[in-house]
């Protein structure tokens, strides 16, 4: 068997049913084991959006990047253009990012409980340490220090001493959230956890092993 691919949004997404009750839970959780895309909503679309356009003033002269996706995004919010605050953050943020390296795709593989997983992650941007960008209308110091995404970054980019989270609600960017290495608790536990809980779950084990082996 090839190695298992394992990502922080995966672990997320476990973690967020082991927390629901809803009857729809169980349903939705298989959906991301299936790895079935679900429409984006409109919060996702406005995070993309404002991450390319934040990206866009760092380069201005080097947009290769940018896919279909991203510039439908940017045409459905242009209106946004118009909003002092919001182009206001988008330079602010733009100017603290400049310099960094933008959407690093990062893997290791690695033996966990006697299993070969291929951890997997994209980064937004590193400048000495990681930085991810969201957009959101809330903002909650500490949200994001027990995530999979803060835990997995760390491991997968060992010189990084820090993780900072940007929070803008597109008035105000909140830089609050700057995680040290050594407060964060290791990823590795995380995925052993989740590998021995499917072990009491044959469907879900079953749809895992099968839609989540590595490509190599």
């Amino acid at each position: 068997m090839k190695p298992l691919l394992i990502t922080p949004s995966l672990l997320d997404s476990w973690d967020w049913y082991m927390q629901n009750e809803s009857d729809t839970a169980r349903e939705e959780f298989i959906g991301v084991i299936k790895r079935e895309r679900s429409p984006d909503n409109e919060a996702m679309m406005h995070g993309r959006a404002f991450e390319a356009r934040v990206r866009m003033e760092c380069d201005p002269l080097h947009t290769e990047w940018m896919t279909q996706n991203d510039a439908d995004d940017i045409y459905k919010t242009f209106h946004k253009e118009k909003d002092a605050e919001y182009m206001s953050c988008v330079y602010e943020l733009a100017k603290h990012l400049l310099g960094g390296v933008w959407q690093i795709a990062l893997s290791k593989t690695e033996t966990i409980n006697g299993i070969e997983f291929v951890k997997y992650g994209r980064v937004d941007v590193i400048k000495y340490g990681i930085i991810d960008v969201k957009f959101s209308q809330t903002f909650e110091s500490g949200k994001y220090l027990g995530k999979a995404q803060t835990k997995m970054y760390l491991d997968l980019a060992p010189q990084a001493p820090w993780m900072q989270y940007t929070v803008c609600d597109g008035k105000v960017i909140y830089y609050g959230d700057k995680f040290l290495r050594d407060d964060v608790a290791p990823i590795n536990q995380d995925i052993g956890n989740f590998w021995n809980w499917l072990q009491n779950d044959k469907e879900l084990l079953f749809l895992y092993l099968n839609n989540w082996q590595s490509k190599y």
